[in-house]
Parts: C-alpha cells; structure tokens; sequence
C-alpha cells in the first residue's frame, strides 16, 4: 500500500527522524511518519519565515521550546524523544518537474475518538483521556 493524496491520516512517528539540509543550505527536521496506508515523512523547515509554524509543529510532537535552544539535545535525543508518538496528518499530490507525487503538508495532534469528550472539553471540561463520563451531569 502507498500514502494517498487528500487524505487525513492518524499514525505514529516512525524510528530515523533527524536533522538535514538542502542542497541550498536550507536547515529541515525530517519526521518519519508510519500509518495504515504505508511509511512516509514531513519536513519541519528551520527557517526564519517559518519559525513560528516550526514551533508548533514541534509541540505536536511533544517537544518543549527550552529543549529546541540545546544543540546536543536536537542532535542526540529528538528523535528518540518523538518515535512512537501519536498524531495525524494530511496529504496533498504534487508535481516537480514532470513527476507526481504525495506529500505531507501538515501534522497534528492526533483526534480524540470519544466524540463526547471532544465535545464535552470544547464546553470547558478539564476530564484527560483517561476519565471516563462517569460522574457528568447530562
């Protein structure tokens, strides 16, 4: 199976994320991402334009910004503090240079499937993935 265009998926991050840079001098953090359809991978752009976006990303992942400031940490513990963890992502087709494509656009946290407790938190519940509805006043 392969990764679909248009689609959202729910999926984990994969064992291999790491730092790199293009052939331009463009510094991205690859998250390797696996799911039902296959493995596959984002890019987090390390630059100026998108450094707000980054962070963000970053915290889906988990990752506190104090921890960003620490090359050692971004070097040698990232990816081990990231595999395993939940999210969901979306895909886009894309073309370059004549060859088609899907991409990952964007990451996030991952869906709660109790719809009741989605709903119940929008309405200011404090309850944590692990309570149950037991107790709620409906």
């Amino acid at each position: 199976m392969s990764i679909k265009a248009d689609v959202k998926y729910n999926g984990i991050v994969a064992p291999g994320s790491q730092l790199y840079e293009t052939q331009t001098g463009t510094l991205g953090y690859q998250v390797m991402l696996e799911c039902g359809d296959g493995p596959t991978s984002f890019v987090i752009w390390l630059t100026q334009k998108n450094r707000e976006r980054a962070q963000r990303y970053f915290e889906v992942l988990g990752v506190e910004p104090e921890q960003l400031k620490d090359p050692g940490y971004i070097e040698y513990q990232l990816g081990l503090d990231i595999e395993g963890r939940e999210l969901c992502f979306g895909t886009k087709e894309e073309e370059y240079n004549g060859k088609h494509s899907v991409k990952v656009v964007w990451i996030g946290k991952r869906s709660d499937p109790n719809l009741s407790r989605s709903a119940a938190r929008f309405f200011g519940s404090t309850i944590t993935d692990g309570d149950t509805n037991e107790g709620l006043a409906f």
